[in-house]
């Protein structure tokens, strides 16, 4: 049977190379049997989201990995895991005896008859398995950001460094004003109160990343952004209005986050 076909297939893959040990497999099955699709087809993007964020909640397993990337990963974007991520699928491919996993550049292609929820726990066991053999401790990760919704926002001791801060650092790895590059003085802030919208307090979109400096007078309202991304200066020392958000973060929703804030900060 085709599924006994994918198990073997995840078995036969290997992960250790001499002291370090690369589980970018394993967090890819993770994902295929945690995000089933009947059309067993996953898009690449997504699944190297998940791996992303994968090694950067877990500081422990990414410091296990051969790559010097994945070790400092929160010095480096999604970008920049991407050939590793590709490494990881020829491997796999390579490797595997029945073919039942293809990928291209756009995605994952499962050769089942179906995906069902059997395939994903067996799945998930096995990866649990393969997770405990190599890293020797259970499996257990949820990659919800959910619990972020009970920090104070406006702490940027707390809010600022937790896992909300690792989902803005796959798209930028410093300061988004003065591009401070040390990952101990960075921190997440939002963008407009999310207290209106709790799908707001978990978007990325409505994040930013900025230095512990330029975050405590963001947060404390000292300055804030236009709509535009510019700033507006009010009594900060470390700020000018001639500062602005590049416009490699200014998508469509961030521009709206940006407008909604600026209307609010302008009236008071």
């Amino acid at each position: 049977m085709k599924e006994q076909q994918w198990y073997e297939d995840i078995m036969l893959q290997k992960f250790s190379n001499f002291q370090y040990v690369d589980i970018t497999k394993i967090i890819i099955a993770i994902y295929l049997a945690e995000h089933p699709n009947c059309n067993k087809n996953w898009k690449s993007k997504e699944v190297l989201n998940f791996v992303y964020d994968f090694y950067a909640d877990n500081d422990d397993v990414a410091k296990l990995n051969p790559s010097s990337i994945i070790r400092n990963i929160k010095k480096y974007g999604v970008d920049d895991i991407r050939p590793l991520y590709d490494d990881a699928l020829f491997e796999w491919v390579s490797d595997a005896k029945n073919g039942v996993l293809k990928y291209n550049s756009e995605s994952i292609f499962l050769n089942l008859d179906e995906m069902t929820t059997m395939i994903c726990q067996r799945t998930m066991q096995i990866a649990g398995m393969l997770f405990k053999k190599y890293i020797k401790k259970d499996l257990k990760y949820n990659h919800s950001i959910d619990e972020v919704r009970i920090l104070d926002d406006k702490d940027i001791n707390d809010f600022g460094i937790s896992r909300y801060r690792n989902r803005l650092l796959r798209e930028v790895q410093y300061c988004s004003l003065c591009e401070d590059i040390q990952i101990d003085n960075l921190c997440a802030v939002h963008i407009s109160d999310s207290g209106a919208d709790e799908d707001a307090y978990i978007d990325e979109n409505n994040g930013l990343i900025l230095c512990k400096e330029h975050a405590t007078d963001f947060v404390n309202k000292c300055f804030y952004f236009d709509d535009r991304g510019y700033v507006v200066n009010r009594t900060s020392s470390a700020v000018n209005n001639k500062m602005h958000l590049s416009q490699r973060l200014l998508n469509k929703k961030r521009k709206e986050y940006l407008k909604t804030s600026f209307d609010i900060n302008r009236n008071n």
